[in-house]
């Protein structure tokens, strides 16, 4: 689970305490920790757990979503599982507007799993040159392998044996592509909201942080359109 010799797909997590996958930052569109003050009228974030869709911190999530998103990016006008992975492997520690014209190049040369695990190994990494960290482009291919062989796992646990796969990855393709309900895909920076937001505190297990995330998703919100919207 570590395509990236600890440096890609994971980084440590002081929020959780764990190995939380490490991905780019984000803008997230919850209010800040001093909105949550202020909408909870106390001095401190609120440590109840409200019903579903009843949070204030995400009640208005899906209008900042349509008006506030980021709509252009091409990775999130697809649901084909092979173009959401790639994606998702190539924004790990790298900027989205480097990632924009070597995502679409890369699937040109190699449009599905198949393609990718037939190619030589160092003609993917000389396509990768430049994104950093190879080792991410050589675990891709391995489970593009996998992929093309035995075809797609349908669950979070399945698509976690892939090689280079993490919780944060399996849980973006699962409501991305997958259209199937996941705890949303949570990096350093969501961790931290949801703590400080929802928790009343700096630092919380992994499984209160997803517990949190998944009780405040708007129950109008497509598991989909959540995780979109949180980043």
């Amino acid at each position: 689970d570590d395509p990236a010799g600890g440096l890609a797909d994971f980084v440590p997590d002081s929020i959780a305490g764990d190995k939380g996958d490490g991905v780019p930052s984000h803008d997230v569109l919850l209010m800040s920790p001093s909105e949550c003050v202020k909408s909870n009228g106390s001095e401190a974030p609120t440590t109840a757990t409200p019903p579903l869709g009843a949070s204030p911190t995400t009640a208005d999530l899906a209008s900042r979503y349509r008006s506030s998103g980021r709509h252009d990016l091409p990775w999130r006008q697809t649901r084909e599982p092979w173009a959401v992975l790639v994606s998702e492997v190539m924004l790990q520690q790298t900027s989205v507007s480097r990632v924009l014209p070597r995502w679409r190049r890369f699937l040109e040369r190699w449009p599905n799993p198949g393609a990718c695990a037939a190619a030589p190994l160092d003609e993917v990494l000389r396509e990768w040159d430049g994104l950093g960290y190879p080792r991410r482009a050589a675990a891709l291919r391995r489970c593009a392998g996998v992929v093309a062989t035995s075809g797609w796992p349908q669950d979070e646990v399945g698509l976690r044996a892939l090689p280079g796969i993490g919780a944060y990855t399996a849980r973006a393709l699962m409501c991305l592509a997958f259209d199937q309900p996941a705890a949303p895909a949570r990096d350093v920076n969501l961790g931290r909201v949801a703590a400080r937001c929802w928790l009343g505190t700096e630092k919380a297990p992994a499984g209160r942080l997803d517990e949190a995330l998944i009780t405040h998703r708007p129950a109008t919100m497509l598991w989909r359109d959540y995780t979109l919207a949180l980043f």
